[in-house]
C-alpha cells in the first residue's frame, strides 16, 4: 500500500451560481491559508475552519507554454490575492494573453482535472 500526500490543491466548491473557498482563519491575528493547517504560522495560535469569497486581485500572471501532468498548452494561470486574505494560482478562463496585475478575478469553478478555474472581470 502506497501512502499519497493529500491534494494541496486549495477546495473549491461551486453549487447554484455561487463559489466558495475552503481554509483555515486564525482568530488571534487574523492570519489566513488555503490548507488544513492546525496552527498559526503567523503566532502559533490555533487555526478555526474558514470559507473566503472568490473575488480578488491579481498579483501576478503567466501563460504556461509546455504540458504540465497532461494539461495541454498554452494555460493562461494567476496568482490571485482574494478579497479575504488568502492568495491561491487559478487558470485564467476565455484569455488568450496573461492577466494584467492589479485586474479583478472570480473564481468561477474548477477545471476538468480539479484545478481552481478564474476569470477577469474588469
Amino acid at each position: 500500500m502506497t501512502d499519497h500526500p493529500a491534494d494541496p490543491r486549495p477546495r473549491v466548491t461551486a453549487s447554484n451560481h455561487s463559489v466558495a473557498i475552503a481554509g483555515t482563519r486564525c482568530g488571534s491575528c487574523g492570519y489566513c491559508c488555503l490548507d488544513d493547517s492546525v496552527l498559526c504560522m503567523a503566532c502559533g495560535s490555533t487555526l478555526s475552519p474558514a470559507c473566503f469569497s472568490p473575488e480578488g486581485t491579481i498579483w501576478a500572471g503567466t501563460v504556461q507554454r509546455i504540458e504540465v501532468n497532461g494539461r495541454i498548452p498554452p494555460m493562461i494561470l494567476a496568482y490571485i490575492d482574494l478579497d479575504e486574505g488568502p492568495r491561491l494560482l487559478a487558470h485564467v478562463t476565455g484569455k488568450v494573453t496573461a492577466p494584467q496585475v492589479g485586474a479583478r478575478a472570480r473564481l468561477v469553478g474548477t477545471t476538468k482535472e480539479g484545478d481552481p478555474l478564474a476569470e477577469v472581470i474588469c
